[in-house]
C-alpha cells in the first residue's frame, strides 16, 4: 500500500479540520485495483442508512432491495442464510476462524464492558463486538481480479493488458525537459502576439516599433491566462467562447462580401477552388527551406507535443480516426472558409471597417489567452503546482512573473523557439525508440483512449 509499484500515491486536498494538512490516500494500481492493496475488511454498512437514502430519494436503494444484490456477490465461508451468499464470486471469511486465542478475548473484553456480541455484523444484528470479516478465500486475498477478472480470462472478447501506460514522460529528465518545452512554448506564444502587435494596430504606433501600449496588452493578456488557468470552469467560457466568436467574425465579414458586396456566394466557392492548387503547388511553397520555414517548423514541433498531452486528458475513448477528424479536419474546415474570406477581401480592394478590424483583433488575443491557458495548465499540473495546492494569489504571482520574463527574454533575442523545437525533436526520437524497446506490446494493445477521459462540462461548471 505504501509503495509506487503496486500503488498511486495520492494524496487528498488540505482538510480544514485536520490543520490543512494532505492525508495519504492510496489507491491500487494493480489488478484487482484497490482491492488487491487494502486491508481486506469486508464490511456492507448499516441496513439502516441504506434505508435512509431511500427516504431522502433514492428509489431502490433500500437494504431490502441492495441486499438480494450483496447475496449474489458473495461466497461466505460458512454457507447462506436469509443475510449471507454461498455461490457468489467474492470469497468472505472470518479470517482464521477465530483460532487465536487473543481475538477471543478482545471479544469478551468488550462484552465485559457492556457491550453488544454478535456473531455476524452482516447478519441480522450489525451492532456488538465480532469477528472481522475479510474477503480471503483458501487462505489467499480474493480481490475483484481473482473474483471476477481471472475467471473470465479466456473469452475470447476480452484482452487485458498491464503496464498499459508508457511512462515515459515519468522518465525525471524527460518530464524536466518535457516541461522546459511547455513553459518556453508558452513565454513564446506570448512573444508572438507582442511582435505582430505592431501590424496589427498601427494606430498605436509607427507600424513598426514595439510601444508600452504593447507591452500592456500582451501582459494583460498573460495575466487573464494565469487567472483563468486556476479554475477548472474557466475552460469552457474560453474553448467555446473564442470558437463562437470566430465563427461570428467569419459570418461576419462573408455576408459582407458574398452577401450584402458586389460577390456571390458562387465567388465564395470559386476562391475556395483555388486551395486545392495551393496544396497541388505545395513544393513551391516549401522548397527550398529557408529561415521562414525553419521557424515555423520549429514552432509547430514546440506545439505538437502539447497539444497530444492536452487532448489525452479530455478525449472521451474515442478511435484515432474520430479524433483526426476533431483535431485536423473539423478545424481545417473553418480555417480555409476564414482565408477564403480574407484572400477575397484582398483580390477585391475591398476595406475593412474599424470595427471589424477591433474584433478580429479581439477574437485573436482571445485565442492567445485560450492557448496561453492550456500551456499554463498543463504545465502547472505536469509539476503539482496548482492553484490549489499553493493558492490563488501565489499561483497567479507565480506564473505571472514566469510568463512575463520569460517573453521578455524572447524579446530580448536571449531566447529562441529553435532550441525548444530542437528538444521536443529530440523527445519524439526518444519515445519512439523508448516504446520499440520497452512498451510495443502493451502500446500495440491500446485500441482507444479510456472512457474515463471524459471532460464533464456540467460538472465544470459546478467546480469552485
Amino acid at each position: 500500500m505504501n509503495t509506487k509499484k503496486y500503488a498511486w500515491q495520492f494524496e487528498t486536498e488540505p482538510e480544514p479540520y485536520l490543520d490543512n494538512r494532505r492525508m495519504h490516500c492510496p489507491r491500487g494500481k494493480v489488478l484487482g485495483g484497490s482491492s488487491s492493496i487494502n486491508g481486506m475488511v469486508y464490511v456492507r454498512g448499516h441496513a439502516r442508512d441504506f434505508d435512509q437514502w431511500e427516504t431522502e430519494g433514492a428509489t431502490g436503494w433500500g437494504y431490502q432491495n441492495v441486499l438480494p444484490y450483496f447475496k449474489k456477490a458473495e461466497q461466505w465461508a460458512f454457507g447462506g442464510d436469509d443475510y449471507r451468499g454461498e455461490s457468489g464470486p467474492l470469497g468472505v471469511n472470518n479470517g482464521n476462524n477465530m483460532r487465536n486465542p487473543l481475538y477471543k478475548a478482545f471479544i469478551k473484553a468488550g462484552v465485559d464492558a457492556g457491550y453488544l456480541e454478535t456473531d455476524d455484523y452482516n447478519g441480522a444484528r450489525q451492532e456488538g463486538f465480532g469477528a472481522m470479516h475479510m474477503t480471503v478465500k483458501n487462505g489467499r486475498r480474493w480481490s475483484t481480479a481473482n473474483a471476477y477478472l481471472r475467471p473470465a480470462m479466456d473469452r475470447p472478447n476480452l484482452t487485458v493488458v498491464t503496464h498499459a501506460l508508457v511512462q515515459f514522460f515519468e522518465i525525471p529528465l524527460v518530464k524536466v525537459i518535457n516541461n522546459v518545452v511547455i513553459i518556453g512554448t508558452c513565454a513564446f506564444t506570448a512573444y508572438l502576439l507582442l511582435a505582430n502587435l505592431p501590424w496589427y494596430l498601427p494606430q498605436l504606433g509607427d507600424g513598426e516599433s514595439v510601444v508600452p501600449a504593447f507591452y500592456a496588452i500582451v501582459f494583460a493578456s498573460i495575466g487573464l491566462a494565469v487567472y483563468s488557468s486556476s479554475k477548472i470552469k474557466y475552460v469552457r467560457i474560453l474553448s467555446l467562447g473564442s470558437s463562437l466568436l470566430f465563427i461570428l467574425l467569419i459570418a461576419g465579414m462573408w455576408m459582407r462580401a458574398f452577401v450584402l458586396g458586389k460577390g456571390s456566394p458562387a465567388d465564395f466557392f470559386g476562391t475556395a477552388g483555388l486551395i486545392g492548387e495551393y496544396f497541388a503547388n505545395l513544393h513551391r511553397f516549401f522548397l527550398p527551406i529557408n529561415d521562414y520555414h525553419e521557424f515555423y517548423l520549429f514552432w509547430w514541433f514546440s506545439w505538437s507535443i502539447m497539444i497530444g498531452q492536452f487532448t489525452a486528458r479530455f478525449v472521451s475513448g474515442i478511435k484515432t480516426w474520430q479524433l483526426l477528424i476533431a483535431m485536423l479536419v473539423v478545424p481545417s474546415i473553418a480555417i480555409g472558409v476564414w482565408f477564403t474570406v480574407l484572400y477575397h477581401y484582398h483580390a477585391e480592394g475591398l476595406k475593412i471597417a474599424t470595427f471589424t478590424n477591433l474584433a478580429m483583433i479581439s477574437v485573436g488575443v482571445l485565442m492567445v489567452v485560450n492557448s496561453l491557458d492550456s500551456l499554463i495548465r498543463l504545465y502547472t499540473d505536469n509539476l503539482n503546482l496548482t492553484a490549489k495546492r499553493l493558492g490563488r494569489v501565489k499561483y497567479v504571482v507565480l506564473n505571472l512573473v514566469l510568463m512575463v520574463g520569460l517573453t521578455l527574454l524572447f524579446q530580448l533575442d536571449f531566447l529562441r523557439i529553435q532550441w525548444v523545437g530542437a528538444l521536443v525533436i529530440g523527445l519524439y526520437f526518444t519515445c519512439f525508440g523508448y516504446i520499440l524497446i520497452k512498451r510495443r506490446k502493451q502500446v500495440a494493445a491500446i485500441k482507444s483512449s479510456p472512457k474515463e477521459n471524459i471532460l464533464d462540462f456540467r460538472r465544470i461548471e459546478l467546480a469552485g
